[in-house]
């Protein structure tokens, strides 16, 4: 039986370590994203940094959650969201979020890896792994940050 290996593009491209890293991560599972960390820390698997009391995936944190530091981050890569509908801004500050997108969005908007796009999944990566708190979220105000699993320190 012949099989046929596809190398992901992120791996073919000039890219520093650090994304190269932040995107084996996002794709391999190996956030902290709640969906991920649900199954082996006790606690719900709804996003701590919104009140849409929606679980914290890939789709949600990427496209849906309406928290300030990844609405300015999907700001500053305007670009790579231009064939996505449904944008909700965030006051006058230019920051959006989207109000509904499908599976197939996000799929779609996975399957770009484009330089941009990648240096975006990094940059989500680094916002998650920097135990990040929203600002105007009132239940985390005062909370301590949780410890971070020791392999995911490297």
């Amino acid at each position: 039986m012949l099989s046929y290996f596809c190398l992901l593009r992120y791996l073919e491209l000039e890219l520093s370590r650090h994304v190269l890293r932040d995107n084996a991560r996002f794709c391999l599972g190996a956030h902290t994203l709640r969906v991920e960390t649900g199954c082996w820390q006790i606690h719900n698997r709804l996003c701590d940094k919104c009140d849409l009391h929606d679980v914290q995936d890939k789709k949600h944190i990427l496209l849906l959650c309406p928290c300030l530091e990844m609405c300015y981050l999907r700001r500053r890569f305007e670009e790579q969201f231009a064939d996505c509908t449904g944008r909700t801004y965030n006051g006058d500050t230019g920051a959006f979020y989207f109000d509904n997108i499908g599976n197939e969005d996000v799929k779609m908007f996975l399957l770009k890896q484009t330089y941009k796009s990648l240096l975006f999944l990094s940059e989500t990566m680094d916002i998650l792994l920097s135990d990040w708190q929203c600002p105007l979220d009132s239940r985390t105000a005062g909370s301590k940050p949780s410890s971070q699993p020791i392999w995911l320190k490297v």
